[in-house]
């Protein structure tokens, strides 16, 4: 097999960083590490490229955002095999070979399971209700989507779907990215054989749930989570549903300004509005992405078997509370 391309995307990952490239070295498969460096100003980078130099460290001199990132090393790279990591990740022993092996049995998408410290749990991957809202899925139910902290694809794939959409900058466009695998016919699947560690939180704080604690989030997780979940319904959602869950959509930001208000926080209100702005100014992007896709009817439906009815953010609210600002 030829190396598998590992990708970091790195922005202030500290200590972390040269953990997780520790544990990919520590896995026994031929790989070529390169981090791509989103400007970071903690000396991340400088510290893995000293403790190893094999590793490629690709500056980028101004934080780009996850999705371009990726999509940077992919461009630069040729191999046909792609690991994608967050610095604040590390593979247990064997993980990437037992992910391999799944790929090439289930083409698509494939991703460890999960203990997440950041929210004291074991995942094997997300799905979302029909307004976008991200939750667990069940142990042994397939999710729609994992979490772009690990997963691992081919070229081919990568390719077919178009990449991630860099538009987003940050949040949603791994569920994007695994919603357009599937439309496309391939899997998207969990080795339960397969472990990773992730802290949660490495690059940009809150988003995890704790039992018994409330939610943790910021400004720019809010902000951002609800301005891309329009732009990925408009990209990947059956066209029927469009006329329907986009102004559902639209009435939920407006709700959730009106709670950032509430809460006293003016400068998120007037973000989440202003993601309304950036999506009708982005229509014709995210509609020229939703045609570059070739779906299968196949596809297609296995997608929209793997979603979820319920209104998810009343169920959180009553599990957790209000959300903690942090």
């Amino acid at each position: 097999m030829d190396d598998v391309l590992v990708i970091i995307v790195n922005y202030n990952g500290g200590p972390s960083l040269n953990d997780c490239v520790e544990s990919v070295q520590n896995q026994g498969i031929n790989t070529k590490i390169v981090i791509v460096d989103n400007n970071s100003t903690d000396g991340s980078e400088v510290q893995v490229k000293t403790a190893y130099p094999d590793v490629v460290v690709r500056q980028t001199y101004s934080n780009l955002g996850y999705g371009a990132a990726v999509n940077l090393a992919v461009s630069e790279n040729s191999a046909e095999t792609i690991a994608i990591l967050n610095p604040d990740v590390i593979l247990k022993d064997n993980c990437l070979e037992r992910l391999l092996s799944q790929l090439r049995s289930s083409a698509g998408v494939v991703g460890p399971t999960l203990n997440v410290s950041g929210s004291d749990g074991r995942e094997c991957g997300w799905t979302i209700n029909h307004i976008g809202m991200p939750t667990p899925q069940s142990p042994g139910e397939p999710p729609l989507y994992l979490p772009g902290c690990v997963l691992v694809t081919t070229r081919e794939v990568f390719s077919k779907v178009g990449g991630f959409d860099s538009r987003y900058f940050l949040f949603v466009e791994d569920v994007e990215f695994c919603w357009r695998v599937l439309l496309c016919g391939f899997e998207v699947s969990v080795a339960m054989n397969a472990e990773a560690l992730h802290e949660g939180g490495g690059s940009a704080k809150g988003g995890y749930l704790r039992h018994g604690a409330p939610f943790e989030t910021t400004d720019l997780r809010v902000a951002l989570r609800e301005r891309n979940e329009v732009a990925m319904m408009i990209s990947c959602a059956p066209a029927w549903w469009l006329p329907i869950v986009i102004p559902i959509q639209l009435l939920h930001v407006v709700l959730v300004s009106v709670g950032a208000l509430a809460l006293r926080r003016p400068t998120l209100s007037k973000d989440l509005l202003l993601g309304i702005v950036w999506n009708a100014r982005q229509v014709r992007s995210s509609l020229s992405r939703r045609r570059s896709l070739e779906r299968t009817s196949a596809g297609s439906r296995n997608a929209r078997s793997r979603i979820v009815s319920g209104t998810l953010l009343l169920k959180t609210i009553r599990s957790h509370g209000l959300p903690k600002f942090v």
